[in-house]
């Protein structure tokens, strides 16, 4: 959570000392040292916040559905192809 907060934040570009900090090339990085890492290291998360939406209760589709509005934003704006084509191919797996 904290690193796709930091993402964001950069992207957006709110605190302006720390764009340096957080972005690489006007792509979001994060806390990591390249966007690909931050891409490629939020899937996993995305999946496990996508679980009880897909077969939980309500109260825990909306913690995943919260969850899910952090880590889909930050995997985009870290603009990784590889992330992206990741986390799409293991969410149409997990609906099978």
């Amino acid at each position: 959570m904290i690193a796709s907060l930091a993402a964001i934040i950069g992207y957006s570009r709110v605190i302006s000392s720390l764009n340096e900090l957080l972005l690489l090339y006007d792509r979001s990085r994060g806390t990591f040292k390249d966007p690909n890492v931050l891409g490629a290291f939020l899937v996993f998360p995305t999946l496990l916040a996508l679980q009880p939406i897909i077969f939980g209760k309500f109260r825990d589709a909306m913690k995943g559905v919260v969850l899910l509005g952090l880590f889909v934003p930050a995997i985009l704006l870290s603009f990784s192809r590889a992330a992206w084509g990741q986390s799409s191919i293991a969410r149409s797996s997990c609906w099978r």
